[in-house]
């Protein structure tokens, strides 16, 4: 008897974990995120730049992030970044925790890690995101991205 309930539980949790994550992915696939906040640091040879965090800071608009479901389960994300006329581009592929409402990504060239959290009550998710730059030597950034759908 006690294998039969234990195999209810693990279905149980299963159904609900599914359940929970595909929520979670479509939330973010079916977004349109738009930056409403960015401040970064970044390493610049040797010197440590800070920037934005202000109302002066525009650079978070040239930001996009867009996501995909994979059937797997998993997400893929494309975030764009325009800069001084040229466009830079990062995949990563990765996943949700639906009971956190977490996801952690990797780019797919292995170079940045981007970890969010989704605040579903304000429409939105802030994302951590640190890696080499396209530009600088390193970047450490804090994007908040909110639906415009």
């Amino acid at each position: 008897m006690a294998a039969k309930d234990t195999i209810k539980t693990v279905a149980r949790s299963n159904r609900r974990f599914s359940r929970e994550l595909r929520r979670w992915n479509n939330y973010l696939a079916d977004g349109d995120w738009r930056p409403s906040y960015h401040s970064m640091s970044y390493v610049d040879n040797d010197d440590i730049i800070n920037a934005g965090g202000d109302n002066t800071f525009r650079d978070a608009r040239n930001y996009r992030l867009d996501f995909d479901v994979l059937t797997n389960g998993q997400l893929s994300a494309t975030r764009t970044f325009n800069k001084d006329g040229t466009t830079y581009t990062q995949e990563y592929i990765g996943m949700v925790d639906p009971w956190a409402k977490e996801f952690l990504m990797w780019s797919v060239d292995g170079t940045d890690q981007m970890l969010g959290t989704i605040t579903p009550e304000e429409d939105a998710f802030t994302i951590l995101l640190a890696g080499p730059g396209h530009i600088w030597d390193r970047v450490y950034a804090t994007v908040n991205f909110v639906d415009v759908s």
